[in-house]
Formats: C-alpha cells, structure tokens, sequence
C-alpha cells in the first residue's frame, strides 16, 4: 500500500475499548490497543496515502443455539437507544465505508457502530 501510495486498512475494535466491560477486563484492553493502534499507525501511513480506521461495534445479534446467549442479547438489545442488536450487515456496511473512496479524508477513526448503547454507559 505504502508502494502504490494508496490503501485502506479497517480494524475491528470494539465499544468496550472506550467504556468500562464488567469481568472481559482482557478483552477491553485488547480493544483499546486496537483503538490506540488506529490512531496511531493511521498517523504514520497517512503521508503514504495509506488511511487506517477502525469500528467498534456494540451489541451485535449472532445466530445462537444457547438460551443463555440469547437472553443476554435480549438484554443488552435493551439498553440500546435505537433498540435492539446490530446485525452482522450493519457492521460489515460500516467496513465497506471506511475501506472506500468514499471515506478518502477520514484517518485514525474508530466509527462507533452501537445504536447509541455507547451513549449510555459511563
């Protein structure tokens, strides 16, 4: 990329990156590296025309065969301002944007993709 002077590279963080995750202590600090990453490397490619970004999605609703899991994203969907989990297509959208054109002046971001749930945790 750094070659051609041009490229796009979208990391997946995560919202527990920027708010507090009860007992996932490990995962959240994963996900603030990543943001941290972003930011980061997204300032050193950018003179070589290379754009780094990052999304972090919130609840999302997988397919699950557990009750258990189930009843934690009807939870978490709750909570959500715009209602609900995201679906996997709302994330992947999210991806397409930031890898395109498109998104050409937007560097070092993490798009959060959280229906507002990122709004309501403190």
């Amino acid at each position: 990329m750094i070659h051609a002077r041009r490229g796009s590279i979208v990391n997946i963080a995560s919202m527990a990156g920027f708010h507090y995750t009860v007992n996932h202590v490990a995962y959240a600090v994963a996900k603030a590296g990543v943001v941290a990453l972003t930011r980061d490397v997204g300032y050193e490619a950018a003179p070589h025309g290379v754009r780094v970004n990052a999304v972090a999605p919130g609840p999302i609703a997988a397919p699950t065969s557990s009750a258990r899991e189930r009843d934690i994203l009807e939870t978490l969907g709750n909570a959500v301002p715009l209602g609900g989990c995201a679906d996997p297509q709302d994330i992947a959208d999210a991806v397409a944007y930031l890898a395109s054109d498109r998104a050409r002046y937007i560097v070092g971001t993490t798009l959060m993709v959280a229906g507002g749930a990122d709004l309501r945790v403190s």
